[in-house]
């Protein structure tokens, strides 16, 4: 699976007062894929690996109240950002409990 989270510049704002602010346009590639590991017509187990902002992109969400903070004075910018690079490792392992014969 891969997909694009595509986000356009927000610049229809309520401006009086310093309410909100413009945001500019980014784009979030993203992408996972997953399998099944089986033996003798039973499933093993199921692995899935997914990766999101593969592009590093560094955005804000136009609806954060986060974007607002003080100014960051490592990196010169205003605001919390959103998070980078994103990867993520699900193993799935398949249980049951059988029944006794009686």
């Amino acid at each position: 699976m891969a997909g694009a989270d595509i986000y356009t510049k927000q610049d229809k704002i309520y401006s009086a007062y310093g309410t909100e602010t413009e945001t500019p346009a980014y784009t979030l590639i993203n992408c996972g894929f997953g399998t099944e590991v089986i033996s003798k017509e039973k499933v093993l187990f199921s692995l899935y690996i997914s990766a999101n902002n593969l592009m590093y992109a560094s955005y804000q969400n136009h609806l954060s109240r986060l974007k607002y903070g003080a100014r960051n004075y490592a990196t010169g910018r205003i605001g919390v950002y959103n998070m980078g690079r994103n990867s993520s490792f699900k193993l799935l392992l398949p249980f049951g409990l059988k029944r006794s014969k009686e």
